[in-house]
């Protein structure tokens, strides 16, 4: 057997341990936890505003493409580009939302601005959906005022006819419209109860709009003003074509 000397063993000792070392696996880099939950942050942000997004504005732009972008990103460990590519979804969605939901707010608050009547609270509704419209909160703009629209455009009383009464004398009460040159507005509404604008009877119920339109209400008017001859117990042609042109609400 051959002896080794203490050199030797020590030489073969180190080989040993550096062939050892050659097959372990090099330490795996340090990642960035503050880079990675940065950019997981924005990322969730991001899928926050896209998923929000609902009828009438779903519209995002091409947000879920950056937003993919953002996800490739973040699995490849390039965070920085990933929390920057996120932002950048989150303000294209943003941006497409804003914008439809301006539009949307200013015809809501132009055709609130149409309806008469309103009580105090009302106009508030109208005046807070216009602030919120101006400060550039859009979606409270809208929303304010298609509800304050529905509302207006929804809100009816119902009236029973009294011995005596006439869709002139119906019209000029002070609960219903105060002016009985409105009265073509009734006749309107209960068209499918009233067939001569010129007889109508006792206990009848009707259905009175309380807030129409500025436009409603001045075809009405011109009507009643302009109407010509009338007879009781006979359509007059001129009845019949300003339900026509009027149409339903």
């Amino acid at each position: 057997m051959i002896k080794l000397s203490r050199k030797h063993a020590a030489i073969l000792a180190i080989a040993a341990a550096m062939a050892v070392g050659c097959q372990t696996a090099p330490d795996e880099p340090e990642v960035d936890e503050q880079a990675r939950d940065m950019a997981r942050q924005a990322i969730d942000d991001a899928q926050a505003i896209i998923a929000s997004a609902e009828e009438p504005c779903t519209d995002v732009g091409n947000a879920g493409d950056y937003l993919s972008q953002a996800e490739a990103a973040e699995a490849e460990g390039n965070f920085e580009e990933a929390q920057e590519l996120a932002e950048r979804a989150a303000r294209v969605a943003q941006e497409a939302q804003d914008e439809c939901y301006a539009e949307k707010a200013a015809e809501y608050i132009e055709k609130a601005k149409t309806f008469t009547n309103m009580t105090a609270d009302q106009r508030d509704r109208l005046r807070r959906a216009e602030s919120a419209y101006d400060a550039g909160n859009y979606r409270d703009a809208y929303e304010t005022a298609r509800a304050l629209v529905s509302e207006l455009k929804a809100a009816t009383m119902n009236y029973r006819v009294e011995r005596g009464d006439s869709l002139w004398r119906i019209s000029g009460k002070s609960d219903v419209y105060g002016d009985p040159y409105q009265w073509p507005l009734i006749f309107r509404a209960n068209r499918d109860k009233i067939e001569d604008a010129d007889l109508i009877y006792p206990d009848q119920e009707f259905k009175v709009y309380k807030h129409p339109t500025q436009a409603e209400k001045d075809k009405a008017v011109d009507h009643a003003r302009n109407r010509g001859a009338w007879q009781i117990g006979r359509v007059e042609d001129s009845d019949r074509r300003y339900l026509r042109e009027a149409g339903s609400r």
